[in-house]
């Protein structure tokens, strides 16, 4: 059984990350290393986590020595995977005991594939209306597509998806998925845009998009857990972030080892799609005036 490494960066997570680590604990899957890294946190996360590293050997603990941020913690983690295949897992979702076996068994099926991922329950811990019952997202639009400019271009409509409401079932469901730990030899680890860290993910995706196909596992083996105060729940949409989104991914395109012309055609494809989300953002905002 190839060896899988579980990248989890961490950050003031005492409340949540014990599930976290448990959920690791319990794969079915006997190959698997875990690697934390700790970013420098005020709470006590790190003692929780070294609780762990100390009685399982499978796990290990890094302790960064100030703070760096989600995407420098995030990619000195990738840096240092051991793993066949890799997998990014937040500090505080959650996978379920055949999370791994189930999608390594998907990967070594099709060697065309560069990622697999489930589908994804999104629970709302302490967010909206009390009782808000969970909503289970699927994202089908990358699944099997084989061919690279396809897939690029369904890559590319995530913030046309966002804008008309399809949120959850969105391409960065994806990004809770097991990837080939050789594409981060390709296409490196994730980038900030002009507008920070907000759509890292977009871009990142975007351009394994671009090296490889994406296969669906049609179970819910994955759960995010949408808190107060985690990163992605206080991102706000602006017109400035999602021009950020849009430059990442075009940024993603010029460093991909595409023909030229492939390249035009898929920045053509992200020009459209941006200009469309444009469109649609400024008729909201007028109407909602």
């Amino acid at each position: 059984m190839p060896l899988v490494t579980a990248c989890v960066p961490t950050y003031n997570s005492a409340r949540f990350i014990l599930a976290t680590l448990e959920s690791l604990e319990a794969q079915d899957y006997p190959n698997l290393e875990v690697m934390i890294s700790d970013d420098a946190s005020s709470d006590n996360t790190l003692e929780i986590c070294r609780g762990f590293t100390e009685k399982l050997d499978q796990f290990s603990l890094v302790q960064q020595a100030h703070n760096l941020g989600w995407i420098n913690n995030v990619n000195a983690l990738l840096a240092c995977a051991r793993g066949e295949y890799v997998f990014i897992l937040p500090h505080d979702d959650l996978i379920r005991p055949t999370y791994v076996s189930s999608l390594i068994q998907v990967l070594e099926a099709n060697q065309d594939a560069i990622l697999a991922f489930s589908d994804t329950k999104i629970s709302f811990t302490d967010v909206g209306p009390v009782g808000r019952p969970p909503v289970i997202a699927t994202y089908m639009e990358l699944d099997g597509i084989k061919g690279y400019l396809e897939r690029a271009r369904r890559a590319a409509s995530y913030q046309l998806d966002l804008i008309d409401r399809r949120w959850p079932n969105v391409l960065t469901l994806a990004f809770r998925g097991i990837f080939r730990a050789s594409a981060i030899g390709e296409i490196g680890g994730l980038h900030r845009n002009i507008a920070g860290e907000i759509g890292a993910d977009w871009a990142w995706l975007f351009h394994l998009a671009l090296r490889g196909e994406f296969v669906r596992v049609p179970r819910v083996l994955a759960e995010k857990c949408k808190r107060t105060g985690s990163l992605s729940n206080t991102w706000r949409y602006s017109v400035f972030q999602r021009l950020g989104e849009w430059l990442g991914c075009v940024v993603v395109v010029r460093r991909s080892n595409l023909q030229m012309w492939d390249k035009l055609r898929i920045q053509w494809i992200l020009i459209g799609n941006a200009a469309k989300t444009l469109l649609k953002s400024s008729k909201r905002y007028i109407h909602a005036l």
